[in-house]
């Protein structure tokens, strides 16, 4: 389940590891950041798999709706094809260079830390936000958004 994962955010690490998608998150520690990070003892290389195996899957999930798509809208999903794996691998470096800033730059990570909570949260929606048409596009090529917003009127898609 998801808990509010942008707005209680207070940090990229924060948003990943404790606020989206926890299933996942469990499924794939167990399956790919902790047999990593006992083989190697290498945090970044555990969390870049992880982050990969993730991204593996979406790439996967939209080629299958890529399918079910009308043919005039295949084409725009071709060429948005890995978005989402550079998407994902951008996560992982944040996550990464969120970890190196506190281990090599501890005052900024402890001025970022005392900011007042609703300034720590902007702080990660900025951060985090601009990657999101990464992910987004080959959804929108494929005409998932607007299936979505047919499926669930009540619901704005922008």
């Amino acid at each position: 389940p998801m808990r509010y994962p942008m707005v209680y955010s207070q940090g990229v690490n924060d948003f990943w590891g404790r606020r989206w998608n926890r299933t996942v998150h469990r499924f794939l520690k167990r399956l790919i950041f902790n047999p990593t990070l006992n083989a190697t003892g290498v945090r970044w290389l555990a969390t870049l798999g992880a982050f990969i195996a993730s991204a593996a899957f979406h790439e996967v999930l939209v080629n299958h709706a890529m399918r079910f798509s009308p043919p005039e809208l295949r084409e725009g999903v071709r060429q948005r094809l890995y978005y989402q794996v550079l998407f994902f691998v951008t996560q992982a470096m944040l996550c990464y260079g969120e970890r190196l800033i506190d281990r090599f730059i501890p005052p900024l990570g402890r001025l970022a830390r005392a900011l007042p909570y609703p300034m720590q949260v902007l702080v990660t929606a900025l951060v985090i936000s601009p990657f999101g048409p990464l992910f987004t596009a080959p959804l929108e090529a494929a005409g998932l958004v607007v299936s979505i917003s047919r499926l669930f009127p009540s619901v704005v898609v922008a």
